[in-house]
């Protein structure tokens, strides 16, 4: 697969993937933003390699940070409460820290245990979207837990999807979540944290996907300002806003607000 230059899409184009993103489901959102870039190695429109939905979290995630890195540079400025004392912490990251080395091996695998033969795929998108439609943090496990496992055999019998939530024990649970985890590292970040005030140590998951879309809208919403702007004193189309560089359009503003 080739990954297309964010810069060859422009900001009318941006600004659209923007709007898109919007009306799409939490998880969704970051797909539609990598969905454009992506360019299979095939004519085939329907490989694989061009819906990032379809990917594991974790390999959707690392084009996350490599699409920050290029959009907004490597810098990463958050900020966060302690849970204790609820000081602010402002953190200062980079896509280079966050990116983990490891890449998955295979995206399946397979675990006999305890009488049961279970052949697992890791997580996707896709499989978030429908956990989260689910309900609540159960129901959602209970979703995943069913998409994901492939086949489940307990001690010769085939066991419907529908009962594995109840049927599997919870050890194997565990393990199948642990083995999930170490196949595909980059699926969850989390922060080691201490707060400076009160030393209380607590771990915070980091998601690049909802912090890169709070990033574009931040843009989204300073360059809709811009045109505004540009329109009210030139009389300018959107279009026509849009098509100056970022420089240039800079050089307007700063005439129109002097």
């Amino acid at each position: 697969m080739n990954r297309s230059s964010p810069s060859r899409l422009d900001a009318a184009q941006w600004l659209t993937l923007w709007e898109q993103c919007s009306r799409l489901p939490p998880s969704l959102a970051p797909c539609a933003l990598l969905a454009p870039l992506l360019q299979a190695d095939t004519a085939d429109t329907a490989d694989a390699d061009a819906h990032p939905e379809q990917w594991p979290l974790g390999r959707r995630d690392a084009a996350l940070l490599d699409l920050h890195a290029a959009l907004f540079g490597a810098a990463l400025t958050a900020a966060t409460r302690c849970p204790a004392c609820g000081e602010q912490i402002d953190l200062a990251l980079s896509t280079d820290q966050l990116r983990v080395d490891a890449v998955p091996a295979a995206e399946w695998g397979s675990i006999s245990a305890a009488g049961w033969q279970l052949e697992w795929r890791l997580p996707t998108s896709v499989d978030l979207a429908a956990a989260a439609a689910a309900g609540n943090e159960d129901a959602a496990q209970q979703a995943l837990l069913q998409r994901c496992v492939q086949r489940a055999v307990c001690e010769g019998r085939a066991v419907d999807s529908a009962a594995l939530p109840t049927a599997l024990p919870a050890a194997l649970l565990q393990q199948l979540a642990d083995e999930m985890a170490a196949a595909d590292p980059q699926a969850l970040t989390e922060l080691a944290l201490q707060c400076p005030a009160c030393a209380h140590p607590w771990t915070a998951v980091f998601d690049i996907g909802a912090f890169l879309l709070q990033r574009l809208a931040h843009w989204a919403e300073s360059t809709l300002d811009q045109v505004h702007t540009l329109a009210r004193a030139y009389g300018w189309t959107e279009a026509e806003t849009l098509a100056l560089s970022p420089a240039r359009r800079a050089h307007y503003l700063a005439r129109v607000q002097t």
